[in-house]
């Protein structure tokens, strides 16, 4: 499940989705036109509590998991954080409707 968020001249858009891509960006974009910033962060499998528990309980899932993974483990919910900060920021302000594959190298792979 994603969440798309943004702020333009004050008003807030908000639009839910089950996946982010960049289509999803792109009508976010053009929802808010050209008085804000549309992006997306796409996260890879992220070492949460949740994730742990459930795969703790799959441990077959998890060497699955592992070999599609080309960085090699699973990634930390601050390197999520970071990616969305640096979005935020203004060394962003030149990206503009890109959803961030923030995912180990999955969607390259």
């Amino acid at each position: 499940m994603a969440d798309f968020l943004a702020v333009a001249d004050g008003t807030h858009y908000h639009r839910r989705a089950d996946a982010a891509d960049r289509d999803e960006v792109i009508a976010m974009r053009a929802a808010i036109g050209p008085i804000g910033r549309a992006d997306a962060v796409c996260p890879g499998t992220i070492d949460t509590p949740m994730v742990s528990e459930m795969l703790a309980k799959e441990p077959d899932a998890m060497k699955e998991i592992m070999r599609a993974q080309p960085i090699g483990r699973l990634g930390r919910p601050e390197e999520i954080a970071s990616a969305v900060l640096w979005l935020c920021s203004p060394s962003a302000s030149f990206v503009i409707g890109h959803a961030l594959a923030v995912d180990g190298g999955f969607t390259a792979h």
